[in-house]
């Protein structure tokens, strides 16, 4: 869906447009596949899905927009242009979001969308993902994509994966909806508690602890 281009040329390739936006859908001749780099994070796929030999297409915005990759709109066009094209390929095994390191299988990502397109949250699980980290802390994995910050919740919030997960997909939807984080917060967690949220001191990740 988005990464870099293969070493191989690529004669084969499509200008779409959607809502005013232009994309190249690159690596359509047989043979020739886009680079695929490595993904950690399969959401409603096989892990080994990737040891088939298949072949990747890659769709990416067109030049004038250049410098709003990362913008939601330009984000939510594109992901809606691949729900939409994966009801037309039949052959399409999986969608690759490299900044979440995630592949997605076509039902989930297009159901994901089409709810976030139709004014649902945003698609947390697949635009981006969470991992454990050694220090047992949680952090998202391609949040800084959109707002040049990732997510960590502190150890104690994993004692329960699943809890601890769901807090992390609320928050990323309010992050993503409200861009870099400048200055620490504190909000209402679900259960009632009190939580805090601080950039650290890099800027680069918002850590998260109970109040």
């Amino acid at each position: 869906m988005a990464g870099e281009a293969g070493n191989h040329a690529d004669n084969s390739w499509l200008e779409l447009l959607a809502h005013g936006m232009t994309f190249d859908l690159r690596h359509l001749e047989p043979g020739v596949s886009a680079y695929v780099p490595q993904f950690e994070h399969y959401f409603d796929c096989q892990g080994n899905i990737l040891d088939s030999g298949i072949e990747a297409a890659l769709l990416m915005p067109g030049p004038h927009l250049s410098g709003g990759e990362r913008t939601l709109p330009v984000v939510r066009v594109m992901a809606g242009m691949v729900a939409s094209l994966s009801t037309r390929l039949p052959s399409l095994l999986a969608v690759g979001w490299p900044p979440a390191r995630a592949i997605i299988s076509p039902g989930f990502f297009r159901t994901t969308v089409e709810a976030w397109n139709s004014g649902g949250p945003f698609p947390a699980l697949g635009l981006t993902s969470f991992k454990r980290a050694d220090n047992g802390n949680l952090e998202s994995v391609g949040l800084a994509y959109f707002t040049g910050q990732e997510l960590q919740l502190d150890a104690d919030f994993v004692t329960d994966r699943a809890q601890a997960t769901q807090l992390a997909i609320r928050l990323v939807n309010q992050l993503v909806q409200h861009g870099t984080m400048k200055v620490a917060e504190a909000i209402m967690a679900p259960d009632g508690t009190q939580l805090r949220l601080e950039p650290a001191s890099d800027g680069k990740v918002i850590r998260v602890w109970r109040g």
